[in-house]
């Protein structure tokens, strides 16, 4: 933290595979964290809208802006082949013989992009307009398949 003060975070967006935890919402929170984009709700212990708004409750601390769903499907599905497999290096690691890889990705029932006044955006035709993170999900699926 010498060389890069806590106040570095102000200018910083996160990027995760998952929502952050509630105490990692709250963490961010403190450290004032610029945005935070995500691909999957944590539907356990999620601080950005999966189960707490941490982000943007009323506070002491400023609120910022959280943008879920990016690549909601690719994380699912790096999330699932992740956790169905074998871990050699473990002390006692466990067989999972009876894991297989789910496919199948369930719809969302509702929107859970929340920006920083707790609001979400506007849908159109059952689909979440977010103009400036739509053509970011464009170009970057573009330069993935190149």
């Amino acid at each position: 933290m010498a060389k890069h003060p806590s106040t570095i975070l102000r200018e910083t967006d996160l990027y995760v595979t998952v929502e952050p935890c509630i105490m990692c919402a709250s963490a961010l929170r403190q450290y004032a964290i610029r945005a935070v984009y995500f691909g999957c709700l944590n539907d356990r212990f999620g601080g950005c809208g999966g189960v707490m708004t941490v982000h943007s409750d009323p506070a002491v601390d400023a609120a910022y802006p959280v943008y879920g769903g990016l690549f909601r499907e690719e994380a699912i599905m790096l999330l699932r082949k992740f956790y169905v497999q074998e871990n050699a290096k473990a002390p006692d690691p466990k067989p999972k013989k009876n894991r297989e890889l789910k496919t199948e990705i369930l719809p969302i029932a509702t929107p859970y992009i929340a920006t920083s006044g707790g609001s979400t955006p506007t849908i159109e035709k059952g689909r979440i307009v977010v103009p400036i993170l739509e053509k970011a999900a464009v170009v970057a699926k573009a330069q993935l398949k190149s």
